[in-house]
């Protein structure tokens, strides 16, 4: 078993709660089906899900950042953005909707891991800068979860960005953790926040994420840096920090 275990192999994980953290979000909270299967893993590492075919279609890899805590041993959680057409004629995201609209409590998934080399450096004790857009957020609320473990006193910055309130996921998870010990700083930038995100002041910048704002959060010194989300807002997000002089 340990020696299938550090191949990699895949094995049957049960579905115990789906959670719609948002909009386009769900969670889903597994636990393997056989409890001597579980895997330990480093906040940022994901799985390797097995999605099965449909009609021509054959069974396909999927991976999915692990979004718990690490502590939590027994189980892991995925939180997994529905995917969307992204152009008329093009179909939805098959795993994506796979999960969300057939998987349910009580069904198995085929699933290998915890694997990758992007998770939190444990053993640095400099600032940290968590930085994510979109979906982009689930390594880091995972990450979030081992910098607010007992213990932890590296100062720690949460910077999300989205459009709004009605697809921010796992946002009052996050502002626990950050009440959890001093020294975490939490904000959130809603590129098209909605009426009811302003009556309830559910974020504090508005717009994207400029070098004006990460200045302010930000002033110089040194720090860890782990950012994550959709291929505009890396690139946007590199190149602020290139300025800075954070990256060469």
């Amino acid at each position: 078993m340990a020696e299938r275990q550090r191949q990699g192999g895949f094995r049957d994980l049960r579905v115990i709660a789906k959670t719609r953290e948002s909009r386009i979000i769900t969670s889903f909270l597994l636990e393997p089906v056989d409890a001597e299967t579980w895997q330990s893993f480093e906040a940022g590492q994901f799985l390797v899900l097995r999605v099965p075919g449909k009609g021509e279609r054959r069974a396909m890899p999927r991976s999915y950042s692990v979004s718990s805590s690490p502590a939590a041993r027994g189980r892991y959680r995925l939180s997994v953005k529905r995917e969307a057409a992204p152009a008329p004629g093009i179909p939805d995201g098959a795993a994506s909707c796979w999960l969300h609209d057939e998987i349910k409590v009580g069904d198995t998934i085929s699933a290998a891991g915890p694997r990758g080399e992007f998770y939190l450096d444990r053993a640095n004790s400099r600032p940290v800068v968590l930085l994510s857009g979109g979906v982009g957020l689930t390594p880091m609320v995972s990450m979030l979860h081992a910098l607010a473990a007992p213990g932890e006193t590296r100062p720690v910055h949460f910077i999300h960005a989205c459009d709004n309130g009605d697809v921010h996921a796992l946002r009052d998870e996050v502002l626990g953790l950050a009440q959890q010990r001093p020294g975490i700083e939490v904000h959130f930038c809603y590129r098209f926040p909605t009426a009811a995100d302003r009556s309830r002041n559910s974020f504090h910048s508005e717009g994207v994420l400029t070098p004006e704002t990460l200045a302010r959060l930000l002033p110089p010194g040194e720090r860890d840096y782990y950012l994550c989300g959709p291929p505009p807002f890396m690139k946007a997000i590199f190149g602020i920090l290139r300025g800075r002089g954070v990256v060469k």
